[in-house]
């Protein structure tokens, strides 16, 4: 009896693990006894964004039949609950495929067919046909993300059913239910993700440099040097040249103007800005807005007038105030790259043939004289040419201009 109590407890054993196995398998066996169709193998859906809500995303979809099948039909459905063909699908909230598109990369010839729903979509692949082997690729564009991200709790997963069909006529079968089987030559499932987004955030400080230097005899030939630092030959000077700023036009000792040359002085603007639209410089003359030109103390005009809104030459002997913007050069000796565009305006671009004095300086805001294309920049310079001359009747006196750059930064 003893004997026999212990073959007893090992069937038990024997029997136990029997169930176990069983438990095991009968899960991963549930498709072939729901259908007798084949299954696709190196089977994919590739997704542009992972986003939960994102629309407008790429659904990249591969799979190699098992069946050669020249009728080439192909259903997609998309469940938030299984994989699994022949079982009931739920739509994922807030997906859909109803404005799906094929792009670049799917098979050719291959459309989308038929009335859509949110979460199905029939495939005519019949062009290239679908070939035991071969990978078939549908590149599904204008898909939206279901909103809530998959946690595997069998209610917001995603996954993706195949099935391919000979014909229009069986794939409308399993268009119209997902748990529909009659016909399907090949079949597969896929899961994806849908995750929350990672949110990154930093802030970066927005910033102007600008300044104006003089360039006196010992001014390096391309201006103040990065950030607006030294700008002597050589860079051996440690501060800006702010001294030979104020101009004094005019030739011989004292300088004075006369009808017999065309005198001139020149200074630097140096400008850097993060401005996401760039930068637009403007000059304004605060002699009292009497005018656009050098203004004579005691005057009630400019006896030596403002070029004027088009650029033109100044010949000796005429009464004339402009100002020419060089050729825009890159900062020496600069602590960082010099990058970005200067473009003078019109109708300051002569770089020393022409001069332009609008009277738009004596406005409010001024006269726009550069801007940074639209862009960002660092450490670019530019050269201003101030000239001058007097007519044989311009009255004796001091004349004057205060002319201010301003620089204004779109962010």
């Amino acid at each position: 009896m003893k004997s026999l109590r212990l073959l007893d407890r090992r069937a038990g054993y024997s029997l136990a693990s029997i169930i176990l196995l069983l438990g095991m398998v009968v899960p991963a066996a549930l498709p072939a006894f729901a259908s007798a169709a084949a299954i696709v193998t190196s089977r994919s859906a590739q997704l542009s964004s992972s986003a939960a809500g994102a629309t407008n995303v790429t659904y990249n979809v591969t799979f190699t039949p098992a069946t050669t099948e020249t009728g080439g039909y192909v259903v997609l459905w998309f469940c938030n609950n299984s994989p699994i063909i022949g079982q009931s699908c739920t739509a994922p909230t807030g997906f859909s495929v109803t404005s799906a598109t094929l792009g670049t990369g799917s098979d050719a010839g291959a459309t989308i067919t038929g009335t859509r729903v949110a979460n199905a979509l029939e495939i005519n692949d019949s062009t290239t046909g679908l070939t035991s082997g071969t990978a078939a690729h549908f590149v599904l564009q204008g898909v939206s993300n279901p909103t809530n991200p998959t946690d595997g709790s069998g209610t917001n997963g995603l996954y993706m059913r195949i099935q391919t069909y000979a014909s229009s006529t069986t794939a409308s079968t399993g268009y119209a239910s997902a748990g529909a089987q009659s016909g399907v030559i090949d079949q597969g499932g896929v899961a994806m993700s849908i995750t929350s987004s990672i949110g990154v955030s930093a802030t970066v400080q927005e910033t102007m440099t600008f300044c104006v230097a003089g360039a006196g005899t010992s001014m390096n030939a391309n201006g103040p040097s990065g950030n607006c630092g030294a700008d002597a030959t050589g860079g051996t000077a440690t501060t800006l040249d702010t001294a030979d700023i104020p101009l004094v036009l005019g030739h011989g000792t004292p300088a004075t103007l006369d009808n017999s040359a065309v005198n001139t002085g020149k200074d630097w603007a140096q400008i850097s800005t993060n401005a996401a639209s760039g930068a637009i410089v403007d000059m304004t003359d605060t002699n009292g807005g009497n005018c656009n030109g050098l203004f004579r103390a005691g005057a009630t005009g400019c006896d030596i007038a403002g070029v004027g809104s088009t650029a033109a030459a100044i010949t000796a002997g005429q009464a004339l105030f402009g100002m020419s913007l060089g050729t825009p050069v890159a900062a020496p000796y600069s602590v960082a790259t010099p990058t970005g565009t200067i473009t003078p305006l019109a109708p300051y671009t002569g770089a020393g043939s022409t001069y332009g004095m609008g009277t738009g300086v004596t406005s409010t805001y001024g006269d726009p004289v550069f801007n940074t294309a639209g862009a960002p920049i660092a450490n670019e310079n530019v050269e201003l040419t101030f000239a001058a001359s007097a007519a044989p009747t311009t009255p004796a006196g001091v004349y004057n201009a205060t002319m201010n750059l301003i620089a204004t930064g779109t962010f």
